[in-house]
């Protein structure tokens, strides 16, 4: 997932992937998700950062792809496994 933000050092920054299964009963599973961006910093420049998230704690057994919405994007995220 790739962010863009205002700070002094992307590096400086948290980011975490935060789902919630879908109550609709579909296949592939469906997980509602946002990214939660933590940045402190009160600079004025404008940087951009990629980061990756373990999305294994999502996997059902019975089934060997997941669908993830996130929060604010146009495209949901398909996770074959």
């Amino acid at each position: 997932i790739t962010v863009s933000s205002s700070g002094c050092d992307s590096n400086n920054w948290s980011m975490n992937l935060v789902t919630v299964p879908s109550t609709a009963t579909v296949v592939p599973q469906l997980y509602h998700g946002k990214v939660e961006l933590i940045n402190d910093e009160v600079c004025l420049a404008v940087f951009q950062k990629t980061k990756s998230f373990d999305l294994t704690p999502l996997k059902i057994q019975s089934q060997n792809k997941i669908q993830v919405d996130i929060d604010g994007w146009n495209t949901p995220i398909i996770y074959s496994y």
